[in-house]
């Protein structure tokens, strides 16, 4: 009986040791002096930091602050979160450097956070280091791994315009001292309207009447398929569009159900104060959570399907919001878990 218990001890062991080199990961501090690489590695935020760098130059403060209350109190609940995420996706271009895609959000609140002990897993979709720089910012906006628009200079309330990769931050840093991005509060709107709670809702669904869904597919609708690109910017550029554009309230008077929910949201928006980084610790999560609350009548309104974004920005005419729901009765199922995103293939000439 010894004997067999000792050699089930053995198994487990040698199972175990099997186990951990299977899911053992590349170290990300040492991919960029490969020839070559894609796939998945990791390593402590510390490390990493300096390789990364930004695809967009604006940040929602306001959300990074949800986010950082919500899951970044403390260093185990943060490395929790940074697991239960999933890898960032990311792309090796010209330095060479590791370009996140997404999650810029995430990565700015475990930077804020200070836990740079958290280990951080990124998914390499491609290795683009031997493209030229222009060349790699062509693929990077026609693959839609770039968010190469913002507001004009502190102006948060005017509409976004396009710019240049050359306006994007050369490098990542979110901390209560150096922060690179500026602060965009409607991508704000768009995290937290996605957020809204409601008594209606069923106990396992808490968020059943937020704004929109955020499905899969082209339409952002579907159950399966690949994830909508720049999902939350294109709801907060719509949301500033019809509800705060200087244009003579035109939009607004387009898109709102009444005048009146218009004027409560804007009310509400108004009477958040504006913050810088230094003080991001002060922002009232409850107070732009009832200006969410106030947006909701914009989301579900009959005519939000109508509009339409511009193609300066989104590449494509007659682009739709994605995950548009009208009625404010409507209850959503939970957002599904769409297909990671993938490289086009490369050019060969």
């Amino acid at each position: 009986m010894r004997f067999q218990n000792c050699f089930s001890v053995a198994i487990a062991l040698v199972s175990l040791l099997v186990h951990n080199e299977v899911v053992a990961l590349t170290d990300c501090t040492k991919i960029l002096a490969e020839p070559v690489f894609a796939g998945q590695c990791n390593n402590k935020w510390k490390n990493i930091k300096p390789l990364v760098k930004p695809t967009q130059s604006e940040v929602g403060y306001a959300w990074i602050r949800y986010k950082l209350e919500k899951d970044f109190v403390h260093e185990s609940t943060a490395q929790s979160s940074m697991d239960s995420d999933g890898a960032i996706p990311a792309v090796i271009g010209p330095g060479p450097a590791i370009y996140i895609v997404d999650d810029h959000h995430t990565l700015s609140a475990l930077d804020y956070s200070g836990f740079e002990d958290v280990s951080v897993t990124f998914n390499v979709l491609c290795d683009r280091r031997e493209m030229s720089t222009g060349d790699f910012w062509d693929f990077m906006q026609s693959s839609h791994f770039a968010y190469l628009a913002a507001h004009p200079h502190n102006e948060p309330n005017s509409l976004p315009a396009p710019i240049s990769y050359l306006n994007l931050p050369v490098r990542f840093s979110f901390t209560s001292k150096d922060a690179v991005f500026a602060d965009d509060p409607w991508r704000s709107l768009a995290g937290y309207s996605r957020k809204l709670t409601s008594q209606k809702c069923p106990e396992d669904s808490s968020y059943c009447l937020r704004c929109m869904y955020r499905g899969c597919g082209a339409e952002g609708k579907d159950q399966v398929g690949a994830g909508v690109y720049y999902f939350e910017f294109q709801w907060s550029y719509f949301f500033n569009d019809a509800s705060y554009n200087k244009e003579g309230g035109a939009t607004a008077k387009l898109y709102w159900p009444t005048a009146e929910d218009h004027s409560i949201f804007v009310d509400s928006y108004i009477a958040l104060q504006p913050h810088n980084v230094s003080t991001l610790g002060a922002i009232d999560v409850t107070a732009w959570m009832t200006a969410a609350s106030n947006i909701f009548p914009l989301c579900r309104a009959e005519t939000t399907p109508k509009y339409r974004l511009p193609r300066s920005i989104y590449g494509t005419d007659d682009k739709a919001l994605p995950g548009v729901v009208t009625g404010s009765l409507v209850q959503l199922p939970d957002d599904p878990t769409c297909e990671a995103s993938s490289c086009p293939a490369a050019k060969l000439f």
